[in-house]
């Protein structure tokens, strides 16, 4: 892959050690060894929980590789399977992918499942049905006004990945997304992301999205989006307001804003009995696809009183602050 590799704990922490000498390998004795104008066609580009910091580029070179992936420049065995080993967690349906994909999927033919229109009556029956609502507009829609409860899983950024970690594939979904034309390719790009994990129960999305939603009269959400320097201002003023840092447990070890608490959002729902109530609460990440997606899970376990800070750690780091 484009800066990385493909990760090599998929079968579990007890083969990672073995896999990641047989990557090594490969790596050294076979890819490595070609000349460096060779091109090279990753499986696919960044943005998957199969490898950290892999680049979004469709090519690269083997001499690119050679002189900017972390893994071809390491200098022993150990420090390889250090670095190849450093991918954080994944999520919980990479577990069920191994069965599914020897079963085999239902085959879907030629074109992608196009999920059918609801209107607001039929939205309320499959919400008392137990279905989640699935809000696959951009972040900053999202953050403007969204159905209360619904999770933020912007169809501009991994949808499958994040539903599939915290979501059962069984529970029937509802997408909401813009009623135009750039709503229909959010919901094309959704379902078919979600397909390919084996989610078959989206049910269907909103008619008229969120503006049908509010013409109904129906409550709608919206949370404070600020940047990184209103909210060093703010913490400067002596405000009381806690930072949750929703980023991956070694994004955060790495550097962060001093007093955050981290809690990476895949971990939000089973990890917030400790964040305060009653009270704001000011959500980052890298930039703000995850900060959204952490405070929508926030809202979902009660938090009413959410901030976003909508360029994240880029912003903070911007401005240029002594940080651990």
């Amino acid at each position: 892959m484009v800066g990385t590799a493909a990760r090599t704990d998929l079968f579990g922490a007890a083969l990672s050690w073995r896999f990641a000498h047989d990557l090594e390998r490969t790596l050294k004795e076979k890819i490595l060894e070609l000349p460096d104008h060779v091109v090279v066609y990753p499986t696919h580009g960044g943005g998957s929980f199969c490898a950290v910091g892999a680049g979004t580029e469709m090519t690269t070179t083997v001499g690119a590789e050679r002189a900017a992936n972390p893994l071809a420049s390491a200098r022993s065995s150990r420090q390889f399977v250090m670095r190849a080993l450093t991918a954080g967690t994944y999520p919980a349906y990479y577990a069920r992918m191994r069965s599914l994909n020897q079963a085999g999927a239902p085959l879907l033919g030629p074109a992608s499942p196009v999920p059918s229109t609801l209107r607001l009556g039929e939205v309320d029956s499959w919400l008392a049905q137990g279905a989640l609502v699935v809000d696959v507009r951009p972040a900053a829609a999202f953050r403007a006004e969204h159905i209360p409860g619904s999770l933020a899983a912007g169809a501009d950024g991994n949808v499958s990945g994040w539903v599939g970690w915290l979501v059962g594939p069984e529970r029937p979904l509802v997408l909401v997304a813009d009623p135009d034309t750039a709503g229909a390719a959010q919901v094309a790009e959704a379902a078919r992301q979600l397909a390919r994990i084996g989610y078959d129960r989206v049910v269907g999305f909103l008619e008229g999205g969120i503006e049908a939603w509010r013409t109904a009269g129906r409550e709608l959400v919206s949370y404070e989006t600020i940047s990184a320097a209103s909210l060093a201002k703010r913490l400067d003023a002596d405000e009381f307001l806690p930072v949750v840092d929703v980023r991956e447990a070694a994004e955060w070890h790495a550097a962060h804003i001093p007093g955050s608490v981290n809690i990476p959002a895949h971990d939000i729902p089973v990890a917030n009995a400790d964040l305060p109530r009653g009270m704001a609460l000011a959500v980052h990440c890298g930039h703000d696809y995850r900060a959204t997606l952490g405070a929508s899970l926030l809202e979902r376990a009660g938090h009413s009183q959410l901030v976003v800070v909508d360029d994240g750690w880029e912003g903070w780091v911007a401005l240029d602050h002594d940080h651990p």
